[in-house]
């Protein structure tokens, strides 16, 4: 989330799952997918049937001089709905494991695109997907 000037600036103070406005639509399966893509062997997340949301609070503190007055922290309700059903992108992935389709877009990391995903791929060095958010 670097474009986030709270991120980027480090002003994020936390972020957290609330349950989402609408409880008749199913909450999506994050850690369950999570599980699956670090599993051993690792293979994608089982696709969803019906639409499912996620729903995540992002307090982070307030860089606003004159908000800064009123209250020192903002909060930021961030809705994500997942649809069900593969898109024309998704679909030669039908065809591969999480591993092959992995080691195929590296293999496509060649010329322009090599020097195109240099940042990308040393910022992605420098993370860990299962620390703390901070």
């Amino acid at each position: 989330m670097p474009l986030f000037s709270p991120v980027r600036e480090e002003r994020l103070l936390g972020v957290k799952r609330i349950p989402q406005r609408d409880l008749g639509i199913q909450r999506f399966t994050y850690d369950e997918g999570l599980a699956q893509l670090y599993g051993t062997p690792p293979s994608w997340p089982t696709p969803t049937r019906g639409v499912s949301e996620i729903r995540l609070a992002l307090r982070y503190r307030s860089n606003d001089s004159l908000l800064r007055h009123f209250k020192e922290t903002s909060t930021l309700y961030l809705e994500i709905v997942d649809y069900p059903g593969e898109w024309l992108l998704d679909l030669p992935m039908l065809e591969q494991d999480y591993l092959a389709w992995s080691r195929q877009m590296t293999g496509l990391l060649q010329g322009d695109r090599a020097e195109w995903a240099k940042p990308w791929l040393a910022l992605c060095d420098t993370l860990d997907p299962l620390a703390p958010a901070g």
